[in-house]
C-alpha cells in the first residue's frame, strides 16, 4: 500500500535533436495548451495541466501543493 504519492511537473526545453521515446515512454511530443492528447486520467488530469500552464504564465506564483 502506498503511503505517499508524489507528482512533479517540470518545464523543459528541447535544445537540438528531437523528442524520442525511451525505456520510460512509448512516445514523446509537444502539444499546445488547448490540444492535449488522450491522458491517463489516473496519473494526470486536464485541470492539473491547465494549472501548470497558468504557473508558466505567472512565474511569481508559489509552488503548488495538494
Amino acid at each position: 500500500m502506498a503511503f505517499h504519492v508524489y507528482k512533479f511537473f517540470f518545464l523543459g526545453e528541447l535544445r537540438g535533436g528531437t523528442a524520442t521515446p525511451s525505456v520510460e515512454t512509448t512516445a514523446a511530443d509537444f502539444f499546445p495548451e488547448d490540444q492535449f492528447p488522450p491522458l491517463s486520467i489516473s496519473r494526470v488530469t486536464p485541470a492539473q495541466l491547465k494549472h501548470m500552464f497558468a504557473h508558466l504564465r505567472n512565474p511569481t506564483w508559489p509552488t503548488s501543493f495538494d
